[in-house]
């Protein structure tokens, strides 16, 4: 996709279909929350 390998290595891909819900998005936010919370607290540590 063009990006630099350290580029890469920090990315995250997200794909949605014609049949993702506002349902689904809102499951994925609410998970990406917790683990963004998680990495932060232990970059911080």
């Amino acid at each position: 996709m063009g990006a630099s390998d350290p580029e890469a290595l920090g990315a995250m891909r997200i794909s949605m279909g014609w049949n993702t819900t506002p349902e689904d998005i809102d499951r994925f936010c609410a998970a990406w929350e917790k683990m963004h919370a998680r990495i932060r607290d232990r970059i911080a540590a």
